[in-house]
């Protein structure tokens, strides 16, 4: 935790600001001037500004924040799924010809912790069916989810009354 730091020097020395964050995983510190919310000035625990200058005097906002990469990757009768760009769509070729990429993957973020993801399949073929596959790692973990996809028969229609 970072406490008010006021400081006042001359023109042209040289200054650090700090802020000390501890917690797993290690955060992310960036650093604002002035009225600037978009893009940080600075990313890293110590702020240092040499041969300060006048447009310089103002106001440092630091803002700290805990985001973990999650690598997710579908799997379909074991083959890996090509979505490395998490959202995938196929409009065919304009000759009614599908090119081999009928999936669309969507990862979301719900609060701080969940990250969904989800597939749709366009124009589903005989050969989506069978076992797929999605699984999330990060540094802390691994979780996965498997459905296995299958066409319904009769007796499968009968027994759901």
């Amino acid at each position: 935790m970072s406490t008010n730091q006021t400081k006042i020097i001359d023109r042209g020395s040289e200054t650090t600001f700090q802020c000390k964050v501890l917690g797993n995983p290690t955060s992310i510190i960036c650093w604002y001037h002035g009225k600037e919310q978009e893009t940080p000035i600075h990313e890293g625990a110590n702020l240092t500004i040499k041969n300060a200058q006048d447009w310089e005097e103002g106001e440092y906002r630091v803002v700290q924040s805990r985001v973990l990469s999650v690598n997710i990757q579908w799997l379909h009768n074991g083959r890996r799924m090509d979505v490395a760009e998490r959202i995938r769509t196929s409009e065919g070729d304009g000759n009614n010809n599908k090119n081999k990429n009928r999936f669309q993957v969507k990862d979301d973020k719900l609060g701080k912790h969940l990250v969904p993801s989800k597939m749709t399949i366009f124009d589903f073929v005989e050969q989506d069916l069978g076992l797929w596959n999605c699984s999330a790692r990060n540094d802390y973990g691994t979780v996965w989810e498997q459905k296995d996809v299958k066409l319904l028969g009769i007796f499968d229609k009968i027994g759901k009354f």
